[in-house]
């Protein structure tokens, strides 16, 4: 299977990049392809040379310094990426939710593979950012009480709302995950690029750049969580987070509330209400597409097809768990724990619509629209019902 995904890539460039792709000398010495006059004889070896390229461009055995070469491994470890079955991930972090230290673990796999580069938080904070300064719009951030839900590894979003003028930040996980160092990298990310994040929260590059220099100067959590006005709630249960009623103007999470079990979910919803100011707002973005999607599936609603006995196996933990919830679901929660949408935007991506014909619903997602089915992204304002 490796090799083949390599030839995948081979074959998407042509016969000359691929002459590129490792020293030739060394390959046709290897080969002995100097020294033989026959031309049929020749090209059987020309075709065992590039064979014998395969593997050892995917080993990296040779300099890859070209532009080509770069271009090349970079499609290789794309479709590594696409070919790695969900199944096989999920079981991988199924058994890393069963032993001591698992989510610890699979957060530095993570970090191996690179999912906390300067580049990749820089991409993540800029989309956020943007998302921030229209929520901005409907809810002033400037001098407000913010409580993140799931507020992970890198402080991505209490760092973006420090940044946007908020003047105290609470954030709950269920595991201290929050690390000043994985906030560094950040940062230094958002130093990169000072003029793409003002622009994208919609604040001065000056303050912004002296904000982020005063937090590189704190070298441990302590300092960092005393610099951005933060307390961190960890362990911690969104559904008790003993904050003050109507004490809270905005109660923020990003990517979070898919991964929380119905029931608990219902109660979080619940603590929204009580906590929030009779102006404040509740702003979620929830992610309801299949996240194995990028483990090859193509599309984010793969996981519709499976009953629950079956997915509840293959992910009901800490690491991977979904809740598989639709538009109407939340709707309906919502009106329960007496929020009111007074915002909201959904993605559906018309390869989900398309994906929807192909696949066997499973009976629970029977009745459903397809709208409801294929939404990949929810984001939501809610409001206290006795305040609109």
């Amino acid at each position: 299977m490796f090799q083949s995904t390599i030839k995948n890539v081979l074959n998407t460039i042509s016969r000359r990049e691929l002459q590129e792709l490792a020293p030739t000398t060394i390959i046709n010495k290897k080969f002995n392809l100097n020294r033989v006059p026959s031309t049929t004889s020749r090209q059987q070896l020309m075709h065992q040379r590039d064979n014998y390229r395969i593997p050892h461009i995917a080993s990296k055995n040779y300099s890859l310094s070209s532009d080509v070469a770069r271009r090349c491994y970079d499609k290789k470890k794309l479709l590594m990426k696409k070919h790695l079955n969900w199944r096989v991930k999920g079981l991988i972090q199924l058994l890393l939710s069963k032993i001591p230290f698992g989510v610890n673990i699979n957060h530095k796999l993570q970090f191996l593979r690179g999912a906390y580069t300067e580049k990749g938080l820089l991409k993540s904070a800029l989309i956020q950012s943007d998302q921030i300064r229209e929520f901005d719009h409907r809810q002033s951030i400037e001098n407000s009480t913010v409580l993140e839900i799931g507020t992970g590894w890198s402080l991505i979003g209490v760092i973006l709302f420090h940044l946007k003028g908020a003047k105290k930040i609470f954030g709950v996980d269920l595991h201290p995950h929050a690390n000043h160092k994985v906030a560094h990298i950040l940062l230094r990310g958002l130093l990169s690029d000072i003029n793409g994040i003002a622009t994208c929260l919609g604040v001065s590059k000056a303050e912004t750049e002296h904000k982020i220099k005063l937090l590189l100067k704190c070298n441990a959590n302590k300092s960092l969580f005393e610099c951005l006005n933060f307390t961190y709630i960890a362990p911690g249960d969104a559904r008790h987070t003993n904050l003050k009623d109507s004490s809270v103007d905005i109660v923020f999470s990003y990517g979070v509330l898919e991964h929380i079990p119905t029931d608990v979910l219902a109660e979080v919803f619940d603590e929204n209400n009580r906590i929030l100011k009779n102006n404040g707002t509740s702003y979620h973005n929830i992610g309801m597409h299949d996240h194995y999607d990028s483990a090859g599936l193509g599309n984010g609603v793969n996981f519709l097809k499976y009953p629950q006995w079956y997915w509840q196996l293959m992910t009901g933990n800490d690491i991977s768990y979904h809740n598989r919830l639709r538009l109407s679901d939340y709707r309906r929660m919502f009106k329960n724990s007496s929020l009111l949408i007074s915002n909201e935007k959904i993605s559906v991506p018309q390869k989900n619509i398309d994906a929807l014909k192909q696949i066997k619903l499973n009976q629970q997602f029977h009745g459903y629209s397809k709208t409801d089915l294929a939404a990949a992204e929810y984001f939501v304002d809610l409001k206290v019902a006795n305040t609109i």
